[in-house]
């Protein structure tokens, strides 16, 4: 690489003379001539990367990172160890200062349960499927048809997102829990027992003091809503 009288940089096994002056020898911009008389690229910012008193370097970098200025403070760069991509959040997060940034950002997805409510916690995928065995469907209230799906093994009843069926639109329901229905997947039999709170709970009109089996159409009133049951699963099919 040559430097000519006037600070430009070029190579001098491609041009004899610099392509940027004149042919007078005076500063300013040669117009467009033979294209071969020019390189066929320039990498971005390499103009202003260097100054009249720096020493040429030939080892641009082919490509820039988007936004590459923003994100590293607009200084000129000391390394060409960029990014190959830039996460989100990564200018406010690495505040221009560093160029460690995480190569990924989770999006915290949401998964939502079987009655259209925000699951707490619960983690979304295929390994979060729990097969359905049955159902219980409000008859009556406010909430008539509203259904809520009975899994496998035992199914916590109460008014909060700790239960396995949270009946959140009945404030007569305990918080610390009015019954558990469980399914038995050896005898293919679903049962109901009582739960932990003091209110009690009718299975066909009669008060639920033990655990006892339920079969289809069974009425239970929990709370001040009664639900009709529905099972699934059962001697007709199993998964």
């Amino acid at each position: 690489m040559k430097q000519c009288p006037n600070g430009h940089i070029y190579d001098e096994k491609m041009h004899s003379a610099c392509p940027y002056c004149r042919n007078d020898g005076s500063s300013g911009v040669r117009p467009l001539g033979n294209a071969s008389d020019f390189p066929s690229t320039l990498p971005m910012g390499g103009a202003a990367a260097f100054s009249e008193s720096s020493a040429p370097d030939s080892n641009f970098p082919k490509t820039a990172p988007l936004n590459a200025g923003g994100a590293f403070g607009g200084q000129s760069n000391a390394s060409n160890s960029f990014p190959e991509t830039i996460p989100v959040g990564a200018r406010s997060s690495g505040g221009g200062s560093s160029n460690k940034m995480s190569k990924t950002v989770a999006l915290n997805p949401v998964s939502y349960n079987e009655d259209g409510k925000p699951s707490a916690g619960a983690p979304a995928g295929d390994d979060a499927v729990n097969p359905v065995c049955g159902w219980i469907v409000a008859v009556d209230g406010g909430k008539t048809g509203y259904p809520f799906t009975i899994h496998s093994e035992r199914n916590t009843i109460g008014r909060g997102a700790e239960f396995d069926v949270d009946i959140w639109f009945d404030g007569a329901v305990s918080s610390k829990g009015d019954a558990v229905i469980s399914f038995d997947s050896i005898g293919k039999k679903f049962y109901i027992s009582p739960g932990s709170g003091r209110n009690n709970v009718h299975v066909n009109d009669r008060i639920l003091l033990t655990p006892i089996e339920i079969t289809d159409y069974d009425r239970i009133r929990i709370g001040t809503t009664t639900f009709v049951f529905r099972s699934f699963c059962g001697e007709q099919f199993m998964y």
